[in-house]
């Protein structure tokens, strides 16, 4: 209840839950989509070079932070290659430019005359 006004913490989980599905479902097609195709070679053929390759990922993919796979992961799909969408997603509404976030007030507040000195 934080936004301002006052709604239900289940009508909030139930406007929010088809969203976490959705991601939730693309990410195991797409982890099926690649796991799969990869790890039939890799186990018919232990030592070949696929299977290096398998274990080279399945240690990357568990030993590095996630918050730090999904920074390389916006960064190759998003910067270089421009296949996914911006990384703001939902929250692209409250997004300000860091140019104008930190404008400083000049003269605490006093104006300042055309020679510089404080009007006040």
């Amino acid at each position: 209840m934080h936004s301002g006004h006052r709604q239900r913490a289940s009508a909030q989980l139930a406007k929010r839950l088809p969203a976490s599905l959705e991601h939730t479902l693309f990410a195991l097609v797409v982890s099926c989509a690649v796991a799969i195709p990869l790890g039939v070679p890799a186990a018919t053929r232990p030592g070949s070079w696929i299977d290096h390759l398998c274990r080279l990922l399945v240690a990357a993919g568990t030993s590095l932070p996630s918050f730090f796979t999904g920074i390389v992961l916006v960064y190759v799909f998003y910067d270089l290659l421009g296949i996914a969408s911006s990384p703001l997603g939902r929250v692209a509404f409250i997004y300000r430019d860091p140019r104008h976030q930190f404008k400083m007030p000049t003269g605490a507040g006093r104006r300042r005359g055309p020679s510089g000195d404080r009007r006040g």
